[in-house]
Parts: C-alpha cells; sequence; structure tokens
C-alpha cells in the first residue's frame, strides 16, 4: 500500500535535491484515508530540488498542502484536501497547493484523456495559487475554497486544454474545473495568461 506520512511538526516531505521522485504516498491523514493527522506542510519542494516528479498522491489535512520553490517540476494524479477515495473534504487549513516565483515552467496535471482528474480543495485561503511563470495547469478539479479557487500572478501560464467554470462537475478528463469557491474563482493578475475553452 501507499506510504503514510502524518503527524510530523514541520513537514511531511522535504526535498532539496534535483530529480527527486515522490510517488504513493498519503500525507496528512491517517490509515483509514480520512482523518485528519496534520504536518505543518504536507510537502515543500525548495529550491534546488529542479525537475522533481510528484506522482500519485493525497495531501490532505495538514496545515499546509504543498509549497513549490523549485522550477520545472511535475505533479501528476494526485489529490489535496479530499479523502484518499475523493470522497469525503479533508482540507488543508491554508493553500492547498502554493508555487512561489521561482518555481517556473510547473506542469500540473495530465494531457492525456485515459487518467482521473486532479482534486483540490481549498482551505481558509486559495486552492492554488500561482506565483511562477509559465506554469501548465490541466485536467484538475478545483473547488470548495474559503477564498479564491485560483490565483494566478505568474506570467505566461495556461490553465487547461479546456476550461469550465461550473456550479457542478461536469465529465470530461483534459479540462479544469473550478466550482463552489466563497471567493472569486479565477483571479488573474500575470501577463499574457491563457484560459481557453471558457463556459458556464
Amino acid at each position: 500500500g501507499d506510504l503514510i506520512v502524518s503527524g510530523n511538526t514541520y513537514a511531511g516531505i522535504i526535498t532539496d535535491a534535483p530529480r527527486t521522485f515522490i510517488g504513493h504516498v498519503v500525507i496528512g491523514v491517517g490509515a483509514d484515508g480520512h482523518t485528519p493527522i496534520p504536518n505543518f506542510y504536507g510537502v515543500q519542494v525548495r529550491f534546488s530540488a529542479k525537475n522533481t516528479s510528484i506522482t500519485d498522491v493525497v495531501i490532505s489535512g495538514n496545515d499546509n498542502g504543498m509549497n513549490v520553490f523549485a522550477p520545472s517540476i511535475s505533479i501528476q494524479n494526485f489529490a489535496m484536501g479530499v479523502s484518499v477515495n475523493r470522497t469525503i473534504s479533508v482540507p488543508n487549513l491554508q493553500t492547498s497547493l502554493f508555487l512561489s516565483a521561482s518555481a517556473e515552467n510547473a506542469v500540473i496535471g495530465s494531457d492525456t484523456h485515459d487518467v482521473l482528474p486532479n482534486v483540490v480543495v481549498g482551505g481558509s485561503s486559495h486552492a492554488i495559487e500561482i506565483n511562477s511563470d509559465n506554469v501548465a495547469l490541466q485536467n484538475t478539479i478545483v473547488g470548495n475554497s474559503e477564498q479564491a479557487g485560483i490565483v494566478i500572478r505568474g506570467d505566461f501560464c495556461k490553465v487547461g486544454n479546456g476550461f469550465w467554470v461550473s456550479d457542478s462537475v461536469r465529465e470530461s478528463s483534459d479540462r479544469v474545473y473550478v466550482v463552489g469557491n466563497n471567493g472569486d474563482g479565477i483571479i488573474v493578475e500575470g501577463k499574457n495568461t491563457s484560459l481557453t475553452c471558457l463556459s458556464s
């Protein structure tokens, strides 16, 4: 089964090494898949961990979900702020996915049609905050944040092969859904950002 990393006073996982692989890990909940046992940070990808690959992870119930400072990382097949089976909300208290200004050229989510969408449920802050340039976000459901679903401050970012803002989740594997947030769905402050196939 998956490795469980929970209940640490700082981070569940920290990497400062290039080309790190993090996979098949449950971070911030117990063996039942839904009881919060928080880390202060679920995952922290530090500046030197360029080209890190993260896949098949659940990051839920932490004070902060994942903070990324390294460039050129890939995050695939993940769930943040929900139970392992993706049926129960187990939010990270602050931002579930935070990319600093140095985390440029990140790829979040797959552009293929044969994988489950990623899920990011927010807590008291934004669900996803992108401060870096040239970030691609695709095949992801974002929702139930106390603030904005997605904040984009970086330039030249691309959200979705297709893109929906809706009050209900629809069936499609290559789109980004932003639903049920108490604040704005999307805030774009960066230049030359592409939101494609917008619908509501």
